[in-house]
């Protein structure tokens, strides 16, 4: 999915590679991933891992930008998250 942030177009991607990666770095269970999401502190490093960019550029890109960016980091992960592991997803294999 692609999403704009500070007038980049960026690719952002969170299937279960991220997942596992996402869960790695915050010690958390996959049951508390919603947890994870609504933590605004996370947003650059969900970022990161959906930008395949370093944490800190996406921490710069955030602080240059409004928080419409955390905004949509945050949506594009529910909406990718969800989409992976939703029994009733179009498509579970993007």
């Amino acid at each position: 999915m692609k999403i704009t942030i500070n007038n980049q177009d960026l690719e952002f991607n969170f299937k279960y590679l991220q997942v596992c990666e996402l869960l790695e770095k915050t010690g958390k269970k996959l049951e508390n991933l919603q947890e994870i999401a609504e933590d605004i502190k996370n947003a650059s490093l969900i970022g990161s891992i959906g930008f395949k960019k370093e944490e800190a550029e996406v921490k710069e890109m955030l602080q240059e930008g409004s928080f419409e960016n955390i905004r949509l980091i945050i949506e594009a992960f529910s909406v990718e998250v969800l989409a992976f592991i939703s029994p009733n997803s179009v498509s579970q294999t993007n």
